[in-house]
């Protein structure tokens, strides 16, 4: 049992795709509040946000307007001690998350030494390939595609999994997307051909990142604005799009409203759609 929260497992895989190990951490509902199979939910940034992801999966399945029940599933790689943590964010990090097309673009991190490869496209051939068939094989699922968090450089790994279009997801949460106006995965979804992408998606950005804020601290909020832009029914139809400006937030704290708001609407049992 982990230490995290009761009824989660942890355990450490092998990536053949990724020639890494990955620590995987696996929350399931509470015991009485489903009846069918739960859906599967993939997190980046497990140290960040594996423990609120679940307990919120827990708590809101339990809400007067519930969500479905979901089996929250955290990735990412082992960690041992404070600084491995730290060189974990600050670097081993940007590997995972980053897509090789669009580069470490971050101006305190990309500016550090030792930098990895980005290599976003392995790791998630390692969800979709690896990881998704053995929980399937292990945990009693919906058959249902699974949805996916992210926020900041997990944001960006997020949309790149939009982009990729794998069978392996159908809805997303873009919390504060790392992409920058200019940068390639945005160029991507722009230049995207109408109708092509598919999904649920959930675009959160903090009042403080927006351009149209008094004390705007960055240009995420432009990029953001063209990602809705470039999502929106009127060029992706088969988008399910909503987007929020959460007020009062900047870039750290509007990862868990977005967690949370995200989660409702992809998975509220009111509005739930398969």
């Amino acid at each position: 049992m982990s230490s995290i929260s009761p009824m989660t497992d942890v355990f450490q895989m092998q990536s053949a795709v990724a020639g890494k190990n990955f620590e995987i951490t696996v929350g399931a509902p509470l015991p009485g509040t489903t009846s069918a199979p739960p859906r599967l939910f993939y997190v980046t940034d497990p140290m960040q946000f594996a423990a609120a992801a679940i307990d919120l999966a827990r708590a809101m399945a339990r809400d007067r307007d519930p969500i479905v029940p979901l089996i929250v599933v955290a990735v990412g790689t082992p960690i041992e001690t404070h600084s491995e943590y730290v060189g974990y964010i600050m670097q081993a990090r940007n590997g995972l998350l980053v897509p090789p097309e669009e580069g470490i673009n971050d101006g305190i991190m990309g500016s550090l030494p030792d930098q990895p490869a980005p290599e976003a496209h392995r790791f998630l051939r390692f969800i979709a390939e690896e990881l998704d068939p053995l929980l399937r094989s292990k945990y009693e699922v919906s058959a249902e595609p699974a949805g996916i968090y992210g926020h900041s450089y997990g944001g960006l790994f997020t949309a790149y999994a939009l982009g990729e279009q794998l069978p392996t997801f159908d809805r997303y949460i873009l919390s504060s997307t790392g992409m920058l106006n200019g940068r390639a995965m945005l160029k991507r979804f722009c230049n995207t051909e109408p109708g092509k992408l598919k999904g649920r998606v959930f675009l959160g950005l903090g009042e403080y990142e927006d351009a149209s804020a008094k004390e705007y601290d960055g240009d995420l909020g432009i990029a953001w604005h063209r990602l809705c832009e470039a999502l929106a029914p009127s060029r992706q139809p088969r988008i399910e799009l909503r987007a929020e400006v959460q007020a009062g937030h900047g870039h750290g704290s509007v990862s868990y409203i977005n967690l949370a708001r995200g989660m409702r609407w992809l998975y509220g049992a009111s509005t739930n759609r398969t």
